[in-house]
């Protein structure tokens, strides 16, 4: 049944900007919590982990939008009703709102992020909310098909961990388990070019885990990660991504080539190279020319930038944190002492892995996990005063802001 939320002429707006809420909210989520891999049923995960079902949740809708106009398509048309125009200002705003979120100098945390938080459970209810009416609209246009998607979608889920996750962020501090599931524990079995991004992702948590790694692995998986992206050359459809794969490949070569002197005594988390050896071991198994290498080279591609920053990382905090020995400064003799104390001491592949880190990342040549929303900037600009509380008592929601919690909490991907 058609809603007077989306009279019919406002269809198209109202999918569109249905699409750039779920992205923006899903972005902000996953920056704030990271992405959620389990195995776990949402459902499930509701009352255990509702934060962590609510990004799980965010994803698959922002995924399965039925299509719509572009943003430019509907930002250029004049509204032609009140309820138009209050679909082109959720439009622009949260176009807009994707924009300084990719841009940002830094992540929210502590009370700030779950302010955020409280934000998006919110804000996704009204979405889910309003879904319904979207779907009538589709229906009675005769979009079936997409209706059905809609209604039989994770929309209904995503409304109650909307509302389980924004009474969670004004409740006060809460367990980590209350907000995220466990950390992950084991390596992904790579068998695909999704499994590819997924085995990117975890090997970059697991070098970003507050865990011993020694700086044999960190070699070891800077030398896979360059086998890796040299193999990945040979599948790229595109000759700049391959160009630029093979300059990081060589470069991360280079670096594992000169380790510096350094070393521990303390045990080393294995699950980085085991994570390493299989993205190489599936990128070597493929042929080249065919759609699902060039679908893992891509896969691979997206994730570089993201793993070259967290073995950066890693080495920064082994090293500052005093887990890694290095040689004393006393010249002629074999002393070693703990890390972090003298900077001068610091071995030099550190620095260079950071800067290897910082040009991956900028390299336009490689694509992005996250490409930025491209959009004519000057059409977003909007009026002081407009705000989604519209939409949100059309949804019969109140705009109210979570209160924010005391204690900071702590964030993770599920297992």
């Amino acid at each position: 049944m058609a809603s007077p939320r989306v009279p019919a002429p406002s269809l198209p707006a109202a999918v569109t900007a249905q699409a750039a809420s779920y992205h923006l909210l899903h972005q902000v989520h996953r920056g704030l919590a990271g992405a959620t891999r389990t195995r776990s049923e949402a459902t499930s995960l509701i009352g255990r982990h509702p934060v962590a079902a609510l990004g799980r949740l965010l994803e698959k809708t922002a995924r399965t939008r039925p299509p719509g106009p572009s943003t430019l398509d509907v930002l250029t048309a004049a509204p032609t009703s009140e309820a138009d125009a209050l679909w082109h200002a959720v439009l622009r705003h949260a176009s807009l709102a994707t924009i300084r979120w990719q841009e940002r100098d830094s992540t929210p945390t502590g009370d700030a992020a779950w302010s955020l938080i409280g934000d998006i459970a919110t804000l996704s209810q009204a979405a889910s909310a309003l879904d319904r009416d979207l779907a009538g609209a589709l229906a009675a246009s005769g979009r079936q098909v997409d209706a059905d998607a809609i209604m039989h979608g994770p929309s209904l889920q995503l409304g109650l961990a909307g509302v389980v996750s924004a009474a969670l962020a004004a409740g006060g501090p809460q367990p980590p388990a209350a907000v995220a599931s466990p950390p992950p524990r084991r390596p992904v079995v790579v068998a695909s070019a999704e499994s590819v991004a997924d085995g990117q992702r975890r090997l970059a948590r697991f070098l970003r885990d507050p865990v011993d790694v020694s700086p044999h692995s960190v070699f070891v998986v800077e030398a896979l990660t360059g086998q890796s992206a040299l193999t990945a050359t040979e599948h790229a459809s595109s000759p700049a991504v391959s160009d630029a794969l093979r300059e990081h490949a060589h470069r991360l070569a280079e670096v594992a080539s000169r380790p510096g002197r350094c070393a521990t005594v303390r045990p080393s988390d294995p699950r980085p190279e085991a994570q390493a050896y299989e993205i190489r071991r599936y990128l070597r198994s493929l042929h080249p020319g065919t759609e699902a290498a060039s679908d893992a080279a891509e896969a691979f591609a997206s994730g570089l930038g993201a793993v070259a920053n967290a073995l950066a990382a890693c080495a920064q905090r082994q090293e500052r944190q005093g887990r890694w020995l290095v040689p004393a400064a006393e010249v002629g003799k074999v002393i070693w002492q703990r890390s972090g104390n003298d900077t001068e001491l610091a071995p030099p592949f550190i620095a260079e892995l950071a800067r290897l880190a910082g040009d991956a990342a900028r390299d336009a040549r490689l694509p992005n996990s996250d490409p930025p929303l491209t959009t004519d900037h000057a059409r977003l600009v909007a009026p002081a005063r407009a705000t989604l509380v519209a939409p949100l008592r059309s949804a019969g929601l109140p705009p109210v802001r979570p209160a924010v919690p005391s204690h900071p909490p702590s964030f993770g991907r599920g297992r």
